[in-house]
């Protein structure tokens, strides 16, 4: 009986003791805070922990955009200010002018001091479309999210001319050349200057004066056009005109032949041999077809090719295209490619390998190809190859470009001169005298620094056709180097026509001594005959825009 008591009096102490600690805990702090939301400023007195809790207590709701001051996450304090901004982004397109730019070209055509207008400047027209963020209803930024180009600005061209700048030269033969995108022709001196074309748009993919120096063939860069079609619409056209003077105007004449890659007149001049290309949205632009056409041309200006060979892969990079330039008798049609030199029977279409190497890889959106060039007696053919690596880097990365010469029997087969870089662009002299001998000569271009003969500058050097007598010509040691190019020799193999600080040069090849003929800047592409239906001493069609050294 006592121990029954003895429990019930310690039940009724731990229930006392329970009700006690439990009325004991002090409840929840309140803290009064200020929320200040959609333009209304109120206070909130609340046991929210966070400022994210206190707005969801106060029915405050939260756009994607909207900020809170302080952050929604810090913890609540007595007397804490809460600031709510509501965020609108909001996108504005506005139409705006382009100022236009101003270009100055250079041209001897003018006498030194003189200018004259060739083209107004006309503003453009672009749309901006504006992103703006608004806080609360008040505009805070506003930034450019995208402009499209509506209508192109075009600059004010004005011509300065810079006549007598450079004294006259005798010229032998018909020298032509590119200035400023238009055809240029000088006979007897150099002061005395045709422009035969006023389209300002030659490519110099193609130019080529025939053998008697009375017609030049040229391609022009087509405009870039807008179109639904399936098609890209083609990158050039090839053209022949008059460079011979006339009383009235000299008209153009198309040859109805697009997307040309090479071209080239016959050494009779009667014929013309071209490859054409297929336009691409993607680098380079065009797809080589590999293909080759003959055509006659006349007087009347008709034209009409046969095809001599079909498109083809073309082997390895075929897409980029091959090189070509006939013989001197007009039997053949020595090709280069990415991995292989040899020539075409013009009559049979036989094609003959001379040479076999490893590509070039180059890993750009670009493909290195030899030019070929013939002996004066159709005999031989000489061109730069790919070498062999000389360390552990793959064939495919060798740095090492020869210039090598072969008969076209396969009889001979030669190396001319080591390590010359890959845009040593050989050219074969005509026909001269030396002393009491005839002879003949090779210019090439040397690089400077053959380990990086892709970017490295060059130095215009001759030798015979055996690789004996090497001599440096131009520019003298210590001077800055030659760009990549094609070079051409005077009708009397005795001058050598090049572009340097893009200016026409005459080098003597007696002594390497140089004269400017043009002080424009504005010039490319020299080629020269003899006026005479001979061997052009050029290497036409070659267009290297894009990846030559700048």
């Amino acid at each position: 009986m006592r121990v029954g008591t003895l429990l019930a009096v310690l039940l009724l102490a731990l229930s006392a003791c329970s009700r006690t600690a439990l009325l004991s805990v002090p409840p929840p702090n309140e803290v009064t805070v200020t929320l200040a939301a959609d333009g209304e400023t109120r206070s909130l007195t609340t046991s929210a922990a966070t400022v994210a809790d206190a707005l969801a207590e106060a029915h405050i709701h939260l756009g994607n955009l909207d900020r809170v001051e302080p952050g929604e996450y810090l913890a609540l304090h007595e007397g804490m200010v809460i600031s709510v901004i509501r965020v609108i982004e909001q996108f504005h397109a506005e139409q705006a002018e382009t100022a236009y730019g101003k270009q100055l070209v250079r041209s001897e055509g003018l006498p030194e001091g003189e200018s004259r207008l060739l083209q107004a400047g006309r503003p453009g027209l672009e749309e901006i479309v504006y992103r703006i963020e608004y806080h609360d209803g008040v505009e805070v930024s506003r930034r450019v999210a995208r402009r499209t180009v509506l209508e192109a600005a075009a600059d004010e061209i004005v011509m300065v001319g810079s006549r007598g700048t450079v004294s006259p030269a005798p010229i032998r033969g018909t020298l032509a050349y590119i200035s400023g995108g238009n055809g240029v022709v000088m006979r007897v001196s150099s002061a005395n200057r045709d422009t035969v074309t006023s389209s300002g748009d030659l490519d110099g993919r193609v130019f080529s004066l025939a053998p008697d120096g009375r017609r030049l063939l040229y391609s022009h860069s087509l405009p870039t056009t807008n179109t639904q079609a399936t098609t890209l619409p083609a990158f050039n056209s090839l053209w022949v005109i008059s460079t011979t003077r006339t009383s009235g105007p000299r008209p153009p004449q198309p040859l109805e032949v697009e997307s040309v890659l090479w071209a080239d007149w016959s050494p009779n001049g009667e014929q013309i041999a071209y490859s054409t290309a297929s336009p691409i949205s993607q680098p380079p632009g065009w797809e080589a077809n590999n293909d080759l056409w003959l055509g006659e041309w006349n007087e009347e200006g008709r034209f009409q090719s046969n095809q001599l060979l079909e498109p083809s892969s073309g082997g390895i990079y075929g897409w980029w295209g091959a090189s070509h330039a006939w013989s001197p008798d007009g039997r053949y049609l020595a090709y280069g490619q990415a991995d292989e030199v040899g020539y075409i029977d013009v009559t049979t279409t036989r094609r003959v390998p001379l040479a076999e190497y490893s590509v070039f890889h180059t890993y750009a959106d670009w493909v290195w190809t030899p030019i070929p060039t013939w002996s004066p007696d159709s005999l031989f053919v000489a061109a730069v190859v790919h070498g062999s690596p000389v360390g552990p880097e793959a064939a495919e990365d060798s740095q090492v470009f020869d210039l090598w010469q072969w008969e076209i029997d396969g009889w001979v087969a030669a190396r001319l001169a080591a390590r010359t870089g890959m845009w040593a662009f050989p050219v074969w002299s005509p026909m001269h005298q030396v002393g009491k001998e005839s002879a003949s000569q090779i210019a090439f271009l040397q690089a400077t620094d053959p380990s990086k003969s892709a970017t490295t500058r060059y130095t215009l050097a001759v030798m015979d056709r055996d690789g004996s007598d090497f001599r440096s010509l131009f520019p003298p040691a210590g001077e800055i180097g030659l760009r990549p190019q094609p070079v051409a020799w005077s009708p009397g193999g005795d001058q050598i026509a090049l572009i340097y600080n893009s200016n026409l040069y005459l080098v003597a090849t007696a002594d390497g001594s140089a004269r400017p003929l043009t002080g424009d800047g504005i010039n490319s592409n020299p080629t020269w005959t003899s006026g005479e239906t001979a061997q052009k001493q050029s290497m036409p069609g070659l267009d290297l825009t894009g990846f030559l050294p700048r």
